[in-house]
């Protein structure tokens, strides 16, 4: 594969990986304050702490992998 090519493949999917990163963060962080704030305290059905388990684990991924697999991709850009 061309060193160009490459270099442009890999902008390209830093970019949107950095905008994907954030929509996931922002959006599990507000499932999770409303779960966490819910008036009826429901934290002992299975559902709502599946629920929140699974918001947790994609927030994990949003702010921790996402992050770093497109500063990894950004940054081999300008290798």
């Amino acid at each position: 594969m061309e060193r160009v090519f490459e270099k442009s493949l890999c902008l390209g999917t830093g970019i949107p990986f950095a905008l994907l990163s954030m929509v996931i963060s922002v959006s599990n962080a507000i499932v999770l304050i409303a779960l966490y704030r819910n008036p009826l305290r429901c934290y002992k059905k299975t559902f709502s702490v599946v629920l929140m388990f699974m918001a947790a684990v994609d927030l994990y991924v949003g702010l921790v992998v996402c992050s770093s697999e497109a500063i990894t991709l950004i940054f081999e850009r300008f290798k």
